[in-house]
């Protein structure tokens, strides 16, 4: 309780003044959260969307690879020749059977340096 006249208006305004700037800084923490979480959307959503083309990659190199094989051709050297008109290397190239199983890798530039190894397999074939 005040014990003089105005007392109570000065712990209000020392209250005040200790507080001074304490909702700038949580403004920017805020802030650079977000800009964080921003910037990791953004690079899950680069490194989805390249997963995707190199999963098309490799449905298209087994595709092309079966076709190949179906037609009496070396279907490995085709895989070999689309998967690099398409940006991507031939981890594996197997025949079972009628059926071609490949699988592609690329190495993927992201934001902020990174550079993760990217794979996918596909399987095709009369069977």
């Amino acid at each position: 309780m005040p014990t003089q006249p105005g007392e109570s208006q000065l712990v209000r305004r020392r209250l005040v003044r200790d507080c001074a700037g304490v909702a700038t800084a949580w403004a920017a923490a805020w802030m650079m959260g977000l800009v964080l979480i921003g910037g990791v959307g953004l690079v899950l959503a680069f490194a989805a969307a390249r997963q995707h083309q190199v999963d098309a990659a490799a449905d298209l190199v087994a595709v092309s690879a079966a076709t190949s094989l179906q037609q009496g051709g070396e279907a490995c050297s085709v895989a070999a020749r689309v998967a690099s008109a398409n940006g991507v290397g031939v981890g594996m190239c197997r025949i079972v059977g009628g059926d071609v199983i490949v699988e592609v890798r690329t190495r993927v530039r992201l934001p902020f340096g990174l550079r993760p190894w990217i794979s996918a397999r596909a399987r095709a074939g009369p069977s």
